[in-house]
């Protein structure tokens, strides 16, 4: 079972990564996104009609899973794979 997660999460973090590099010149664009999962510490993103997920880091109060939201690209790092996102004002 450990095996079989490890490609699964390198997958996941190369796709991270190419769809970090296919925004990091839109920083402070404005999209369309359907709240995915909502953690104490995290809310999860995916954007509509892409499907490209992030996390929502400033402006989460309040959001529940299926909330549809507009929110502002705040980082899009491809060396990490990080994408947030601010809601938007």
């Amino acid at each position: 079972l450990v095996e079989a997660a490890e490609p699964r999460k390198e997958a996941r973090v190369h796709r991270k990564q190419a769809w970090a590099r296919g925004l990091r010149d839109r920083v402070g664009d404005r999209f369309d996104a359907v709240v995915t999962g909502v953690t104490p510490r995290a809310t999860w993103l995916r954007l509509d009609p892409s499907g490209i997920e992030g996390r929502l880091v400033r402006g989460m109060r309040g959001a529940a899973v299926g909330d549809r939201v507009g929110v502002v690209l705040l980082v899009a790092d491809p060396d990490h794979g990080f994408i947030d996102f601010a809601r938007e004002a």
